[in-house]
């Protein structure tokens, strides 16, 4: 469920239960949640009333308890649910938001969360911007790969030429990203790697070839159209993409969205 808050931001709300590891590295503290839940839901209470199936869902609400409850009611209990139990999350989507940092947050045990060389640097060496659309693919975990490419079907049938700028980076380009303030992460989810040591990312960077992240992407629709998912996929978040359930969401495929 998205929600409207301050300055244009908008936040995705979500069920903790099945949620990706990248949605739980990314979710608001519940103090921040606090803030960012009261002010969307006090304000375009019109719109909000149009999302009260969506909030009863969320709450696992039957139909009876809709006729009964009020909507500060479910407000109410909106809040308990991130601030107080944390059954659910709040996720901010920012257009040019950072890649949540892997460093302190658990992966799978099978996955590397720390820096590290991929192995094989000969077969993925150089810059990985560069390399073929299929070894981008490759270079991501096994989960987030049919993601992306159906990410890409589903752009390009609509008439943008969709393209992965970035799947899995070297420590080297994320320093110098880090450096730029580019990212505010010395090890992001584009730097994982598998227990093997080869690359793994967590996050892809898809853009649209005419205009990368210049503003007339968002002024075609690029990002909007990005957000409501490729080829049989549920809605993205931002402007990448990144690993779904692993034990997970939405790939989160901002497509590129959040990432950098």
């Amino acid at each position: 469920m998205i929600l409207w808050g301050a300055h244009g931001h908008e936040y995705v709300l979500t069920p903790f239960v099945g949620a990706s590891v990248v949605d739980r590295a990314c979710a608001l503290a519940r103090h921040e949640a606090e803030h960012a839940l009261h002010f969307a839901l006090s304000h375009d209470r019109d719109r909000l009333r149009l999302k009260r199936p969506e909030i009863l869902s969320l709450l696992d609400h039957s139909g009876f308890d809709a006729m009964r409850l009020s909507d500060e009611d479910l407000h109410r209990q909106l809040r308990d649910e991130v601030t107080r139990t944390g059954r659910l999350l709040l996720i901010r989507d920012q257009y040019d938001a950072p890649s949540c940092g892997a460093d302190t947050h658990t992966h799978p045990a099978e996955h590397q969360v720390g820096p590290k060389k991929p192995k094989n640097e000969g077969e993925w060496g150089g810059n990985s911007a560069h390399w073929s659309q299929e070894k981008k693919l490759e270079s991501m975990h096994p989960q987030l790969s049919p993601r992306v490419q159906g990410l890409l079907k589903g752009l390009a049938a609509r008439g943008f030429q969709p393209m992965i700028f970035y799947g899995w980076r070297s420590l080297e380009v994320q320093k110098r990203k880090l450096k730029e303030g580019h990212s505010r992460v010395s090890f992001s989810f584009h730097n994982a790697t598998n227990k093997k040591g080869t690359p793994c990312a967590y996050a892809a960077d898809v853009v649209d070839q005419r205009w990368n992240w210049k503003a007339d992407a968002e002024k075609n629709g690029y990002w909007l159209a990005g957000r409501r998912g490729g080829e049989g996929q549920r809605p993205v978040l931002g402007r990448h993409v990144e690993a779904p359930r692993l034990g997970s969401r939405s790939a989160s495929a901002q497509h590129t969205a959040q990432a950098h």
